[in-house]
């Protein structure tokens, strides 16, 4: 835990309609870890100003689970200068939700293609965390997660998360300019082959 640290973690936990909470916790022999039950709320800001947020994004560990380069590519079109966050598993989710990061990044098989699908289990529980904290969540296209399809997000490539809807939207803008930027380069470089 970067915010505390003599508290090796956190429970982070959300109710659908009703907030997402957070609760450190502390060593189980410290005195802190004796006290009652505190938790926070999660509360994102409610206006969002990219001229005056300084950005971050959080990315898996392993470049096998999300592009790094196609990450890259995003951060520099976004203008982020700070070095990503990288971790595993859903705790991407708490930390944008308490704002130690902007912008979620997974990117499996980049941003020219891939045929994985993203488990729900690896999505559900940290996607209502961040949405209730005022954060938003989508695939790389800007539609909405669609976890009633089966154990995987079949209707969805990658995921994008954000602390505010309006960062979401610019994101996605991004994806879809460096996707069309490659898909441009590509035809060039078919039509220069087929001129040889």
């Amino acid at each position: 835990d970067p915010v505390d640290e003599a508290t090796p973690g956190g429970l982070f936990y959300a109710v659908n309609g009703q907030g997402a909470w957070s609760r450190p916790m502390p060593p189980p022999q410290s005195a802190a870890a004796q006290a009652p039950w505190r938790s926070v709320p999660l509360l994102l800001p409610s206006t969002y100003d990219h001229g005056q947020t300084s950005l971050r994004f959080c990315e898996s560990v392993e470049s096998g689970h999300s592009s790094h380069a196609d990450s890259a590519q995003v951060a520099t079109l976004l203008q982020i200068s700070a070095p990503p966050l990288r971790m595993d598993s859903q705790a991407k989710y708490c930390c944008l939700a308490r704002g130690d990061a902007q912008i979620l990044l997974r990117l499996p098989g980049g941003l020219t293609g891939g045929g994985y699908k993203e488990n729900i289990w690896d999505q559900a529980s940290g996607s209502l965390i961040l949405t209730e904290a005022g954060g938003a969540v989508s695939d790389e296209e800007g539609m909405p997660l669609d976890f009633a399809v089966g154990a995987k997000l079949y209707n969805n490539t990658g995921v994008v998360a954000a602390i505010h809807p309006a960062l979401l939207v610019e994101v996605v803008a991004a994806i879809r300019h460096i996707r069309q930027v490659a898909a441009q380069e590509e035809t060039t470089s078919l039509k220069t082959q087929s001129n040889c």
